[in-house]
């Protein structure tokens, strides 16, 4: 069984690759790095903490550098307000806000985009709907009042109005 030393594996592990791709450096099976990784006691990310690793390399795209720097502290305290009535916090790995007012989804989207830093390409939307709307308009209005590309829209939630 080939040896892997800890503080290589910790090493690799911590600059966020992942078992499979400690296993393809390393020239070894995934099941030795897992091996080793309970050998040593390095505890393993979680399935969803390994798929955020992958695809955010770069780390955090959700992080305010500086809160004291920043100078629209109206934005920050506005933008954190709407998360913390609005928002979702059950996934620690996403940041999610629910309202049907477009100037409050855009006050939202200037606050990730200008205060956290979110990549343009980060920002994903749903669109919720009742049955007896058209798709494709709900669509091209939520793209046009938010500036989020047709195609970072997920599937849509139609629900039957009754």
């Amino acid at each position: 069984m080939p040896f892997i030393d800890k503080k290589q594996l910790l090493s690799l592990y911590s600059s966020g690759l992942s078992m499979q791709q400690i296993a393809l450096n390393q020239k070894v099976s995934h099941h030795k790095v897992a091996y080793w990784m309970k050998k040593y006691s390095i505890p393993s990310r979680s399935r969803s903490e390994a798929i955020y690793a992958l695809k955010n390399p770069a780390g955090d795209p959700f992080k305010i550098s500086d809160l004291e720097a920043y100078e629209d502290k109206e934005l920050l305290a506005l933008g954190i307000a709407l998360y913390m009535g609005e928002g979702t916090k059950k996934d620690r790995f996403g940041v999610k806000l629910a309202n049907s007012d477009p100037k409050i989804i855009n006050l939202f989207l200037r606050f990730l985009r200008q205060v956290c830093g979110v990549k343009e390409e980060k920002i994903r939307a749903w669109i919720n709907i009742f049955d007896d709307l058209i798709y494709k308009d709900s669509l091209l209005f939520w793209s046009n009042h938010t500036g989020i590309l047709e195609k970072n829209f997920y599937s849509p939630v139609i629900r039957p109005k009754n």
